[in-house]
């Protein structure tokens, strides 16, 4: 199989969706090259600090976010003595997003963008300069 990319990128979670979304921005051809398919479910936090909903927002995706999640405006810290603290964001509000949404609305958004997507496959060589990439089988 060939296929013609100006990049390839190695992982469709949120910063190889997000690389490959402002590269197709940007007029480049993007590949997206991911072991598994997607939505896939993965165990991991949820939060996303104000920070990262500006940058949610800068990319333009914050209103799928914000409908996929819950909107928070701090973080309740507890200790592993007990002792607890409300500490609410001074500036913004936060999200809560389950991983395997936020992967799948930023991975649509880089395939509206125009990425390519190939799931289920691993990459097993990349050799800087070179225009040869070895894929595998997930």
């Amino acid at each position: 199989m060939s296929m013609d990319a100006d990049a390839i990128v190695v992982g469709a979670g949120p910063a190889g969706s997000v690389t490959a979304l402002l590269l197709a921005r940007r007029g480049h051809r993007v590949l997206i090259v991911d072991r598994a398919r997607f939505p896939r479910a993965k165990p991991c936090g949820e939060y996303l600090n104000p920070g990262a909903v500006e940058a949610l927002r800068r990319l333009g995706v914050a209103d799928e976010a914000r409908a996929a999640g819950v909107t928070i405006s701090g973080m309740f810290i507890v200790a592993l003595d007990g002792q607890t603290l409300w500490a609410p964001f001074p500036l913004g509000r936060g999200l809560l997003v389950p991983r395997a949404r936020l992967d799948d609305l930023l991975l649509r958004a880089a395939v509206r963008a125009g990425a390519g997507v190939l799931e289920g496959c691993r990459v097993d060589t990349v050799t800087p300069g070179s225009p040869v990439v070895v894929l595998g089988r997930a």
